[in-house]
C-alpha cells in the first residue's frame, strides 16, 4: 500500500512538474509573439514613414521647375502641387492626404478630382506643407502611429537649379 501511494506522490509531483514547465513555456513563448508583432509594426510604420518623405523628394527633384511648385487646399488638407506644361497644355500632379493614406493625381489644370480617386502611396496619419524660407519646403508627416517628421526639401525659387 504504501509503494502504491509512493508512486501517486511521485506521479502527481512529476505531473505538477511537467505542468509548470508547459506553463512557463507557454508565457515564454506570447511574450516573445507580442515582443515579434510589435517589432514588425515599428517596422511597418518606419518604412512607410521613409517611403513616403523619399517619394514626395524624388517628384520634386523631377519635376522642379520654377515657379512649378506651390501648395493648395485638397483632400485631408494642403497638398503638393508640381505644374509642368507638356504639348502646350499645363499639368499638375497633387501630392495629398485623404482616407488615411497619401494620394497622388495627374491631372490637366482646371478639372477637379475627387481626393478619393487619386492613386494610394502609402498609409500615413497626415502630411502637410509650407514654404520655410526662400527655396525651401517644409514637410511636415505624421505617421499612422502618431509620429511627426518633419524634412526640408530644396526647391526652385524662380531660378535654375543645379543638382551637382
Amino acid at each position: 500500500m504504501k509503494e502504491i501511494r509512493s508512486r501517486s506522490i511521485g506521479t502527481f509531483f512529476a505531473l505538477a512538474l511537467f505542468c509548470a514547465f508547459s506553463a512557463c513555456m507557454l508565457l515564454v513563448l506570447m511574450t516573445g509573439a507580442n515582443v515579434y508583432r510589435k517589432s514588425l509594426t515599428a517596422n511597418d510604420e518606419r518604412y512607410y514613414e521613409r517611403t513616403a518623405l523619399a517619394y514626395v523628394k524624388t517628384k520634386l527633384r523631377g519635376g522642379n521647375i520654377a515657379g512649378g511648385v506651390s501648395i493648395e487646399a485638397y483632400g485631408d488638407g494642403d497638398a503638393l502641387v508640381l505644374s509642368e506644361e507638356i504639348g502646350g497644355t499645363i499639368y499638375k500632379t497633387y501630392i495629398y492626404t485623404a482616407y488615411g493614406a497619401m494620394r497622388e493625381i495627374f491631372t490637366e489644370e482646371g478639372f477637379r478630382i475627387d481626393p478619393f480617386e487619386g492613386s494610394v502611396i502609402v498609409p500615413v496619419g497626415g502630411l502637410s506643407f509650407e514654404f520655410a524660407d526662400s527655396g525651401l519646403l517644409k514637410m511636415t508627416l505624421e505617421s499612422t502611429g502618431g509620429d511627426i517628421i518633419v524634412s526640408y526639401v530644396s526647391i526652385l525659387d524662380g531660378e535654375e537649379a543645379s543638382w551637382d
